[in-house]
């Protein structure tokens, strides 16, 4: 993880760490997670003799490994991962070195990789073709294909449909932040301000933001 993303992901301090690992326990806080290839999402648990426990999802038992975890506490997403075991009915996850609190900036916008495949739409306007340019936690910037401008006026609301990695097949409500029609491109090219988006909702773009990163940076799909 780079400098830039130690900025965008801050490490909880020690305190911090211990106090929201007993929180998301006692108060079963639901968590996305990945163990290997496979995402799902459960919830944490306090189990006696673990350090931090999920309630098991899967009929597979695995040696230590690692789990990639996301959860939102205090309105805000964080993730860490850990090493784990299963037992009968819990995946136990050893004490993170960090946890990780994602700064919920709008204008840390990370650039669309050329070879990531995606969807997206506004779904008032579907019949043009979209091309997502950047993306955040906070919003987006999207091309569109098209030889006369829309008629998109900066402060209207709108909604539109995305997919991408795990942000899949998702409709969010949006702002227009934005626009700008280039005739001799035959592109518009839109700024969007996202609306509400609910905590595990918001937990897996960040989780998605990760992986578009790694993407950007060679480095792949793996989180």
């Amino acid at each position: 993880m780079d400098n830039e993303m130690v900025n965008y992901f801050t490490p909880l301090d020690s305190g911090a760490h211990k106090d929201i690992l007993s929180y998301i326990a006692e108060n079963s806080v639901e968590v996305t997670f990945k163990i290997y290839d496979i995402h799902s999402k459960s919830t944490f648990v306090k189990v006696d003799g673990a350090d931090l426990a999920i309630f098991k999802k899967f009929p597979y038992d695995y040696e230590t490994t690692s789990i990639f975890c996301t959860f939102t506490c205090g309105g805000e997403p964080h993730f860490f991962r850990a090493k784990m075991t299963t037992s009968d009915n819990y995946y136990l996850v050893k004490n993170p070195e960090k946890i990780y609190k994602i700064q919920r900036r709008t204008n840390f916008r990370f650039v669309m990789p050329s070879n990531l495949s995606h969807e997206f739409k506004i779904l008032d306007h579907p019949r043009f073709k979209y091309e997502l340019q950047d993306i955040s936690l906070g919003g987006c910037k999207v091309g569109i294909k098209t030889t006369s401008e829309l008629d998109l006026p900066v402060e209207s609301d709108i909604r539109i449909w995305v997919q991408l990695l795990e942000f899949g097949g998702v409709t969010v409500d949006a702002t227009v932040a934005f626009t700008k029609f280039y005739q001799e491109l035959n592109m518009q090219i839109v700024g969007l301000k996202f609306g509400f988006i609910e905590p595990a909702l918001l937990s897996t773009l960040h989780q998605t933001l990760i992986q578009v990163d790694r993407i950007s940076r060679g480095k792949g799909e793996e989180v």
